[in-house]
């Protein structure tokens, strides 16, 4: 059973409601919102993060809570708006047993933080973005308990973006894996971090076939080229119709 490491540089921030600012007299007018104000107003990120995708991508058979508002902090400040899903299930592992007999086992899960984080500055996002990076990426050593086995950068219509893969043991060929892919636009960003055990023909020698329906690698393509791109194009279609 998956067991859940939020990934997570907190920074301090403050709240910007984003609404109007008043003139004097008759000359009063009204500002369109900021994409922080915008963003800090909704209840949740899932109706830019596609929950369903990556469930119909990975063959996640079931979530073990409804995709929801974040925990507190995360992501990378505090001003951060959430879709995670605590706890999922992956397919069933159909397996045979030392004595030759076939068995389900149900076990094998996992958890995805997907966020939308806003700033108040450009300066605040370049600062949490460096610290972020930084972290995860010094050495490709040990972060947060994991073991980063590839990064990418990511190019596309946003300021800055990176993906990374790694494991939580440094034998890339057991235990979980992580994919954690983070795009910055201007004073917001997206993150998708999704977790899951992996798959038994990894690390167990009498599987002989895959489970999942996908490698490691085809997720990481899927997240980085597909995923994100979209979630980043929702975002920005959101703020338009907003402001």
């Amino acid at each position: 059973m998956a067991t859940a490491l939020l990934f997570g540089i907190t920074a301090c921030g403050s709240d910007d409601s984003g609404g109007s600012a008043g003139g004097i007299g008759d000359g009063a007018s009204t500002l369109p919102p900021s994409e922080s104000g915008i963003i800090s107003a909704w209840d949740n990120a899932c109706a830019v993060h596609d929950v369903e995708a990556i469930k119909q991508f990975m063959g996640i058979r079931a979530f073990g809570v409804e995709p929801g508002a974040h925990a507190p902090g995360g992501g990378f400040s505090t001003d951060v708006v959430g879709c995670d899903v605590a706890d999922f299930d992956m397919p069933l592992w159909e397996r045979t047993t030392a004595m030759g007999d076939t068995e389900t086992d149900d076990s094998l899960s996992g958890y995805m933080y997907l966020r939308v984080n806003y700033y108040q500055a450009a300066d605040t996002f370049a600062e949490d973005y460096q610290n972020a990076y930084d972290v995860w990426a010094e050495g490709s050593t040990t972060v947060e308990g994991r073991h980063v086995v590839e990064e990418r950068p990511l190019e596309g219509d946003w300021t800055e973006g990176s993906l990374f893969i790694g494991s939580d043991t440094p034998d890339a060929y057991s235990s979980q894996r992580v994919v954690i892919g983070k795009l910055f636009d201007e004073t917001w960003s997206i993150s998708c971090e999704i977790n899951y055990d992996a798959d038994p023909v990894a690390w167990d020698q009498e599987q002989q076939e895959q489970v999942y329906s996908f490698t490691d690698e085809e997720l990481a393509d899927w997240v980085a080229d597909t995923y994100l791109p979209q979630v980043h194009a929702a975002v920005v279609a959101a703020l338009a119709e907003s402001s």
